[in-house]
């Protein structure tokens, strides 16, 4: 009877101490992947330099354009003196500003900017508006009173644009407006010569010059 309980005992521990079976690794809970970390946005590089154009109202056809590229960090005063440039080239000495597109008028305050900090990059296209639009005489006919007005504009404002002093300027002026009214074509002629040199008159003036040029006899 003992042999038969001390048996019994041993069972009973033997399955007691069994090991649980493992679970399946189909019956484990999957634990989720962590998400990728977002990428950072890449900034867009900001433009190094800028396409300007430039649109002139004057030219062989009625308009010309103009362009060059420009450094982002340039003033809007760079642009201003290369239209500035561009319309010499035409005949072509009056003040004017830069509008931009519609009707925007770019004043003192924005030629000190840069043309990043106007947000123009990478590319604009400016038209140039003459002083003439503001009322000043500058087409006019072959002779008269508006006539003698453009001449004597055309002379001021190129002396203003070369950097002529004030009171410098004044004088050549009376000294065409003299001659112009006294009507002393070669007096003129040579005075016209002596204020221009080589550079190209406007057209007022250029005009003159080629009837006095091309006249068989003058007093």
């Amino acid at each position: 009877a003992d042999r038969g309980l001390a048996e019994a005992r041993f069972s009973i521990g033997s399955a007691g101490s069994a090991p649980s079976p493992q679970a399946s690794p189909s019956s484990r809970a999957s634990k989720p992947s962590p998400s990728p970390a977002a990428s950072p946005a890449v900034p867009v590089p900001e433009a190094a330099t800028c396409l300007v154009q430039i649109r002139l109202p004057c030219g062989r056809e009625g308009s010309t354009s103009h362009q060059r590229e420009f450094l982002s960090t340039a003033p809007l005063q760079e642009v201003h003196e290369f239209s500035g440039e561009c319309l010499r080239a035409e005949g072509v000495y009056e003040t004017f500003k830069l509008v931009l597109p519609p009707r925007q008028v770019l004043g003192d305050a924005e030629l000190l900017m840069s043309l990043a900090d106007l947000r123009l990059l990478p590319r604009v296209a400016f038209t140039v508006q003459l002083s003439s639009s503001d009322g000043v005489v500058r087409a006019a006919p072959r002779a008269g009173e508006q006539f003698e007005e453009a001449f004597l504009t055309d002379v001021r404002e190129f002396l203003k644009a070369e950097g002529f002093m004030a009171w410098e300027a004044e004088r050549w002026v009376d000294l065409v407006a003299g001659q112009v009214q006294r009507g002393e074509m070669l007096r003129l002629r040579r005075t016209v010569q002596a204020i221009f040199g080589g550079q190209r008159k406007p057209h007022t003036i250029r005009g003159w010059c080629d009837r006095v040029d091309t006249t068989p006899a003058m007093p």
